[in-house]
């Protein structure tokens, strides 16, 4: 897995009726996992302002979400908290340093856990003594995995889809639609000459109405999320 964004969800308040609300929102899946079932994982498209839709979602559920960006293998991490609505903390790794804001977490002690800073980094060593992250300072290292462990959230591939999205609803609209435009096009170019093409029509429409069918589910039932 490259590039990723997705929201982890607690799952304890998430009801059916929130579910179907989150559904509608612009995701591109929800997942569960059997080992984790304390969290939800939203899939959202790399376009969008994750930390804002991130801040949405835990609106929409009345819940913390955790919306985590980056990549798997670059170094540098992009991580919000929100809780019913409200963003309480903010906090990104890169070649820059740390960039931090809102309330510092109870977890963020375990990012010092690993190694020591050097002798000679004041700002480093401030930091690991007060076990603070601090704007600027690029101490202690924002690798993903360091960060996703300190948190306690799940790896994204334990993740299996359970339902259909927005998205997935769109995608069922436009196979159809490309399937009766090629059934109207078919219509009028083999109707009017050849009276047998009624076959051919049909065996059409069915490719294409079993190929869409099996888009949609695979996304809706059977895909998961490796990473």
């Amino acid at each position: 897995m490259g590039a990723f964004a997705q929201v982890y969800v607690e799952s304890k308040n998430v009801d059916e009726r929130r579910r179907k609300a989150l559904a509608r929102m612009e995701i591109e899946g929800i997942y569960e996992s059997e080992e984790h079932p304390e969290w939800l994982l939203i899939q959202v498209s790399l376009d969008d302002d994750l930390h804002e839709l991130g801040r949405r979602i835990s609106d929409v559920v009345g819940a913390t979400a955790i919306a985590v960006g980056g990549h798997s293998v670059a170094y540098g991490v992009s991580l919000s908290v929100h809780r019913s609505g409200k963003t309480v903390r903010e906090l990104s790794a890169s070649d820059d340093g740390w960039e931090v804001s809102g309330t510092p977490q109870s977890w963020e002690a375990a990012l010092f856990e690993h190694d020591p800073p050097e002798a000679d980094d004041e700002a480093a060593l401030e930091a690991f003594e007060s076990k603070t992250l601090r704007n600027g300072v690029m101490y202690p290292l924002g690798t993903i995995h360091r960060v996703l462990d300190a948190v306690g959230l799940p790896s994204s591939s334990s993740f299996v889809s359970k339902g259909p999205t927005n998205v997935d609803r769109r995608q069922s609209m436009l196979y159809w639609l490309i399937g009766g435009i090629v059934v109207l096009a078919l219509e009028g170019v083999f109707l009017p000459r050849d009276s047998g093409s009624s076959t051919a029509i049909l065996a059409v429409t069915l490719v294409v109405w079993i190929a869409g069918l099996k888009r949609l589910q695979a996304r809706a039932h059977g895909a998961s999320i490796t990473g």
